[in-house]
């Protein structure tokens, strides 16, 4: 594929929801005061594939995909890539056909039930991207998070395929030149900001930079805490998953 330094190199594909389903916040299911978490994270250190999202605006799949990883690296249980097919297939089933992207809500849904990839979510819950506290203990607890960004167009320059990546604020009209709405999956975080995995690799966001174009984030308990039983670290996940069970 040949680009240049205007043309983006990779795919969007989120749209953003303007009336987000009514989740009750990750806080509501904390059985006693949430721990404080470590001052640093480290994201796993896996192979994480580009699942299509250089060729299909699927980057909500993708999302689910690396968080699918992320747990499973988490908590030591075997992980192995579904394949561009099978990833290709979920998404455009979801989409109904054309590849139009897809809000976050209509993955995380079907993936709790009846189920993506052969597995289920535990359940999710929202999470204020405003309290960065919040924000960290998320990724710690549960090993990583699902979120909706404003992207704008200097993030694809600013992406390294090698991990190297970092989005941050230009100082420059560039800031504001928004390309669209994008999914990332953040695994991990150090006292300068958010590591998050897109387009098959990781990229540093700063703290700065995430209060400016994070718009959306979900806690998801992953397939494997299923699996294994997680503690989670003080959620009940029970209380989760009964109120997706009702909802």
């Amino acid at each position: 594929m040949t680009t240049t330094d205007t043309e983006p190199r990779y795919k969007l594909g989120l749209i953003h929801d303007p009336l987000p389903s009514i989740v009750p916040d990750l806080e509501c299911f904390a059985t006693a005061p949430i721990p404080v978490p470590p001052p640093t994270v480290a994201a796993p250190e896996v192979e994480w594939p580009m699942a299509d999202n250089d060729t299909l605006g699927d980057c909500t799949i993708a999302g689910a995909v690396h968080l699918d990883q992320a747990g499973a690296a988490v908590t030591d249980e075997p992980w192995t890539y579904p394949g561009d097919v099978v990833v290709s297939r979920v998404y455009l089933g979801l989409t109904g056909g054309p590849d139009t992207g897809l809000q976050l809500p209509q993955v995380l849904t079907p993936w709790k039930t009846p189920g993506l990839f052969g597995s289920q979510n535990g359940g999710f819950a929202s999470v204020n991207v405003k309290n960065t506290t919040l924000v960290k203990q998320s990724v710690w607890i549960f090993g990583g998070l699902y979120i909706a960004v404003n992207l704008p167009a200097v993030a694809q320059q600013q992406f390294r395929p090698n991990g190297s990546g970092v989005w941050e604020l230009t100082g420059t009209p560039a800031d504001y030149d928004i390309e669209g709405g994008h999914c990332v999956a953040p695994v991990g975080y150090t006292p300068k900001g958010v590591i998050a995995v897109t387009w098959g690799s990781t990229v540093l966001i700063t703290w700065q930079w995430w209060h400016t174009y994070v718009v959306q984030a979900y806690a998801v308990v992953p397939p494997a805490f299923v699996t294994k039983g997680g503690d989670a670290r003080g959620f009940d996940l029970a209380a989760i998953d009964g109120y997706l069970k009702v909802a």
